[in-house]
């Protein structure tokens, strides 16, 4: 977690992460979901997600079961992204590759990216909190990772939100991570309203890791 300017970093923004603790949970505006286009999620993943929903509104949070907008753009935003080509310096153009992207398809990619970030941002006026999968199945076996995967959380790559992920199921074993998403510069919300989470008496995965 980085909070602050870097003097090292042009991009970074003096943004200081204010108390957790002054975070009211009661009246906080909560909203969850599980369907994410292209994502599958396992019984047992909706099921926790729901659970934790549940949980912060035993706490006092009011809790709605809507997702955000465009969440279908986020993976062809980011598969543009990924085809334009960076430099391997910072000093000087050396970029590893020859770019495949036309300007049209640079200046659309950058439009649609902003747009996304836009509408994201106006969904959030409504709301403190966001619940999601990390993804639509367990923490998978090593190396048989999909791009089913990140679909969950392209959405907050893409508009630099803060997210807080926690174990808070099991299926066959394997730990079922919770995103709590917040506003822009409101890590000190992702953060309380993830402690609440932690102590909750409805997370069920501790024991039976730990055995």
């Amino acid at each position: 977690m980085i909070a602050g300017a870097d003097a090292g970093d042009p991009g970074s923004v003096p943004a200081p992460i204010e108390d957790t603790h002054a975070v009211h949970l009661d009246g906080l505006r909560v909203a969850w979901y599980v369907d994410t286009p292209g994502a599958t999620p396992t019984p047992a993943t909706i099921a926790t997600v729901e659970r934790a929903a549940r949980s912060l509104e035993a706490l006092g949070c009011t809790v709605e079961a809507v997702a955000p907008p465009r969440l279908d753009e986020s993976l062809p935003i980011t598969q543009t992204y990924w085809k334009g080509s960076q430099s391997t310096s910072f000093d000087e153009w050396r970029p590893p590759r020859p770019s495949v992207l036309t300007a049209e398809q640079i200046e659309r990619g950058r439009f649609e990216w902003e747009r996304f970030s836009r509408d994201m941002a106006a969904f959030m006026r409504g709301y403190d909190v966001v619940l999601a999968p990390v993804a639509p199945r367990p923490a998978p076996l090593h190396d048989t990772w999909t791009m089913e995967e990140y679909l969950y959380t392209l959405p907050y790559s893409l508009t630099g939100q803060p997210v807080v992920v926690l174990p808070f199921g099991l299926e066959d074993g394997l730990p079922i991570g919770v995103q709590v998403i917040a506003r822009k510069w409101c890590d000190h919300v992702a953060i309380a309203a993830a402690m609440a989470l932690e102590s909750s008496t409805d997370r069920e995965w501790g024991g039976a890791i730990a055995g």
